[in-house]
């Protein structure tokens, strides 16, 4: 089942229910049964962590989905007679509810198994990184592959362009001199190649031999999404390399979570 996300339940309000944009809901019969039916169960296929945080919000969110629920029951059990309409206490219709609160939350944040970056101490870096982590997990399980072998690469470049730029480039330059081994490139670490990042990375210590040969397997595997390389090459994102990218994103994760102290 496709993952259904809050600005897609309110569309689908907008578009099913005339009026509820404009706060003026039509009255609403046992003939639009099946439409509401649909609704409720687009409520419940969104998942937990996308639904409001604010308490308020919850509990009248809950309060409208089982007036709706309640409503087809008495449509389908008792009598087609009766309309759905404002609620008690809320004095509110319930469809006006439900477009309100899913209108003020997020298609995308992290679920609560996401791995912590409290490492990172740009909050809104760290949010961002969380949340295309938790969206390319999602990825792989609907077998969306391709999604999460890209999110999954990306999430592990910026980690470690964060990484590098706090180590900062004398110090990296010197782990270089250090081994005898030629700087991969002269120009900003922002304009570097992700093999540049897990070479670095590696040479300053940042992560271990182990993880760099895995953030180079991602690194690989990110390359299939460029059609001329699937070609020559013959091999397309499958959920092999979805997995793969995803353990070299939790690995790198997992070594600067070591490495760097988290944000007080």
């Amino acid at each position: 089942m496709p993952m259904v996300v809050p600005s897609q339940v309110v569309r689908f309000i907008e578009r099913a229910f005339p009026g509820v944009a404009e706060q003026r809901p039509s009255i609403i019969g046992h003939t639009s049964a099946p439409t509401l039916r649909s609704l409720v169960r687009l409520l419940d296929a969104i998942p937990s962590h996308l639904m409001p945080g604010d308490a308020e919000d919850f509990a009248n969110l809950t309060i409208a989905t089982e007036a709706a629920r309640y409503c087809l029951a008495r449509w389908e059990h008792h009598t087609n007679e009766g309309e759905f309409g404002d609620i008690y206490p809320l004095h509110r219709h319930p469809l006006l509810i439900i477009r309100d609160v899913l209108g003020r939350c997020k298609d995308e944040a992290p679920t609560p198994e996401t791995t912590g970056l409290e490492f990172v101490d740009d909050s809104e870096l760290r949010n961002q990184l969380r949340s295309d982590m938790s969206a390319a997990v999602s990825a792989l399980q609907i077998s969306q592959f391709k999604t999460a072998t890209v999110l999954a690469g990306s999430v592990m470049e910026a980690l470690l362009l964060w990484a590098l730029e706090k180590t900062t480039r004398p110090v990296v330059d010197a782990a270089f001199s250090a081994v005898n081994r030629p700087i991969p490139s002269t120009k900003p670490f922002v304009e570097w190649m992700l093999g540049h990042y897990i070479e670095a990375a590696e040479v300053a210590g940042l992560i271990d031999q182990d993880t760099a040969s895995q953030a180079r397997l991602a690194q690989n595997f990110r390359n299939l999404i460029h059609p001329g390389k699937a070609i020559r090459r013959r091999e397309q994102c499958d959920r092999g390399t979805a997995l793969g990218a995803l353990a070299g994103m939790e690995r790198v994760a997992s070594k600067l979570k070591a490495r760097f102290p988290p944000v007080p």
